[in-house]
């Protein structure tokens, strides 16, 4: 029985969405994640499937698990996701100033990407979120405070991972330091 010329172009394509499929298999597999990530990886690998599903050339199935192995290898690790959550950030100062208050901390330029600093009138149980977004940053000027109120600050650094950067890992908080009255 002879094929057509439309069978053989359909072959490669069939082909390269089987070898897609393998190799999808094998990320699924992978040592070194954790339960989440590896729901991450299935996600990922989800959206990949129906885009390379509806792919015709082979080219551009290649093209995409090609991008979908990028985007999973961009994820961190166990290893690497535990190793960031151990390190904590160490705050130097919190000064408060007229409706304002400034924290100081050590910055950990090749440990985080990132800083979160959580602040609340002391007393109170909700906390209010600031974030610097830079490795460098070593300060942060929190505004629109409360005269006359006390506030409890903490901060931690984040890390990011992802092709977008748009996985972060946070480090621990580092101890809890009280402003004086904001004036």
């Amino acid at each position: 029985e002879k094929k057509s010329e439309g069978d053989k172009q359909d072959d490669p394509a069939k082909a390269a969405k089987d070898a897609a499929t393998k190799e999808f298999d094998a990320a699924k597999a992978a040592d070194g994640y954790d339960a989440e990530q590896k729901a991450q990886i299935q996600n990922i690998i989800n959206v990949y499937l129906t885009r390379i599903r509806a792919a015709k050339p082979p080219d551009e199935v290649k093209a995409l698990v090609a991008q979908c192995n990028k985007e999973v290898k961009a994820l961190p690790t166990a290893a690497q996701k535990n190793a960031i959550k151990k390190v904590s950030v160490k705050i130097k100062s919190v000064k408060a100033g007229k409706k304002k208050m400034t924290v100081k901390w050590k910055a950990k330029k090749t440990k985080f990407d990132g800083y979160q600093i959580k602040y609340k009138v002391k007393g109170k149980k909700k906390w209010k979120t600031a974030t610097a977004k830079k490795a460098t940053a070593a300060k942060k000027v929190i505004k629109k405070l409360k005269k006359g109120k006390k506030y409890k600050v903490k901060v931690r650094g984040y890390k990011l991972f992802g092709v977008k950067k748009d996985v972060k890992v946070y480090g621990k908080y580092s101890k809890t330091k009280t402003s004086k009255k904001i004036k």
